[in-house]
């Protein structure tokens, strides 16, 4: 991966921690990454570092992992498609966890719309607390939500 994508896929801190131990975090979870290490394994190396509970390291791998994957496909959907003739949708699980963002962006994006145009419509409906243009598919904290190609 690029050094700007993936310093634009991490987030620059995290809630009450410092940017070393936010460095550490990053550096572990793109070891794990490369290493193919599981989730849970990547939370139990943060917990373990950084002396948090197992439960709040990893909800930060669950965060930071489901950022850096949609990154990459954004990256990989512009290379495939210079001509930005693809169609894409939010695909968000419908279940009692679903927030309102991805369930908007989720009826928005329906029928397909540019990988640009999706971007603009997550800027929109994004919690304004947290969306960060470096993360543009990110649009809440613990999203589990992804794009898909429509076809």
């Amino acid at each position: 991966m690029k050094a700007e994508a993936r310093k634009a896929a991490f987030s620059k801190s995290y809630k009450g921690l410092g940017k070393k131990a936010s460095q550490s975090i990053n550096n572990t979870i793109m070891r794990g990454i490369f290493n193919q290490k599981s989730i849970e394994g990547m939370a139990k190396s943060i917990a373990d570092l950084l002396g948090v509970s197992k439960q709040q390291a990893s909800q930060v791998v669950r965060g930071e992992y489901q950022a850096i994957k949609n990154v990459i496909r954004g990256a990989s959907e512009e290379a495939k498609d210079p001509a930005h003739s693809f169609k894409y949708k939010w695909l968000s699980i419908p279940d009692s966890r679903r927030t309102k963002y991805c369930t908007i962006i989720t009826n928005r994006t329906k029928h397909g719309v540019s990988l640009e145009r999706l971007k603009e419509i997550i800027k929109q409906e994004s919690d304004k607390a947290i969306y960060d243009e470096n993360r543009p598919f990110t649009p809440h904290v613990g999203c589990r939500s992804t794009f898909v190609r429509v076809f």
